[in-house]
């Protein structure tokens, strides 16, 4: 495979494809997309030709069951992520999946299993975020001494305007347990800080029912506007998450240890530190070279048979996250971890 030219199918001709991952794939020497699908036909054919796709199916099945592709791109909204995933191991094709990774814990569990059980690479699509690498060094340098607290803020106004058409993303049966951007960064701080032994959750609906885009009907949201978590590291620390879709643009990451401290900037990917003694915080630059491209990754592991990030274990690793959040509010009280059964 080293040497052969990798084919690649893809289930899902949404923007998140369109944008990210067809131009850093065209990037790759030796990579194709071959083919592309969409329950729309009129919109996969258009898709295909904008982007020179030589096939356009309507059936998710068509594109595993061809036998010219090597590896499937699942690029759909949550609810087929276990399914196509699952039947594209089980056809013998490598997987990348869009996160988030499944609707709930046990979805993400079955795809774990099934990757275990094959010789395919198996990757999961992060967020962008330049300052990864350089926070992770900081992190696990030892900077700030022992770890105490950590506060996460993410913040946006997605969903700010009451007038605005529910979102697919805001709909139960499509987006599973996943909501606003607690996977994203339960992925982040899983892998800079470690693990949460135990987490405390409450959430709100501010514009609790939305209109269907398109009509006048009027339906019930199903996942909140805001949540905050609390939570408990494996390593001792006490960790703070706020999320919102109806706040004005603000998030940052700070970490406060016994020795040092860190403020990592989200929207404007600047990173500070602050060592013992220091009265202000001083920059910490975050070279190009930081900036992964996932997309590479997983053709390097198809390659090269290297380690893959993030990686199904750690797409169940946040999914089990979620689902203790919605389990903490839903029965008012604190969720241990990890699950049982795995």
């Amino acid at each position: 495979m080293s040497q052969d030219t990798i084919k690649i199918g893809v289930i899902g001709s949404g923007g998140i494809f369109k944008s990210r991952h067809f131009p850093a794939l065209k990037q790759i020497v030796g990579v194709e997309v071959i083919a592309i699908c969409n329950r729309t036909k009129e919109n996969v054919e258009r898709t295909a030709w904008e982007l020179n796709i030589p096939k356009a199916v309507t059936n998710w099945r068509d594109i595993i069951a061809m036998d010219d592709v090597d590896a499937v791109i699942v690029a759909t909204p949550p609810y087929l992520h276990c399914e196509a995933s699952i039947a594209a191991l089980d056809a013998g094709k490598h997987v990348f999946c869009q996160g988030r990774m499944a609707m709930n814990f046990d979805e993400a569990l079955k795809m774990y299993e099934k990757s275990l059980e094959s010789d395919r690479v198996t990757m999961l699509c992060s967020g962008d975020d330049p300052g990864d690498i350089e926070m992770k060094m900081l992190a696990d340098s030892g900077f700030v001494g022992k770890l105490h607290n950590i506060v996460v803020k993410s913040m946006h106004p997605t969903y700010a305007d009451p007038n605005k058409p529910l979102h697919w993303r805001q709909m139960g049966e499509i987006s599973g347990l996943n909501t606003l951007d607690v996977g994203i960064y339960a992925e982040k701080t899983h892998s800079w800080f470690g693990y949460c032994k135990r987490v405390t959750a409450m959430a709100k609906h501010f514009i609790p029912e939305r209109k269907i885009e398109g009509s006048n009907e009027i339906r019930r949201v199903d996942r909140p506007d805001s949540v905050v978590v609390v939570g408990e590291l494996e390593n001792g620390a006490l960790i703070e998450y706020h999320f919102s879709g109806v706040s004005r643009l603000a998030g940052k990451v700070e970490v406060y240890g016994s020795d040092g401290s860190i403020v990592y900037y989200l929207s404007s990917h600047s990173l500070y530190k602050a060592e013992p003694g220091q009265e202000e915080i001083s920059a910490v630059p975050i070279p190009q070279e930081g900036l992964r491209a996932v997309e590479a990754d997983f053709i390097a592991a198809i390659r090269s048979g290297l380690p893959v990030w993030p990686s199904f274990y750690d797409g169940l690793k946040y999914m089990e996250f979620t689902e203790a959040v919605f389990r903490s509010v839903d029965e008012g009280r604190s969720i241990s971890l990890p699950f049982e059964g795995y």
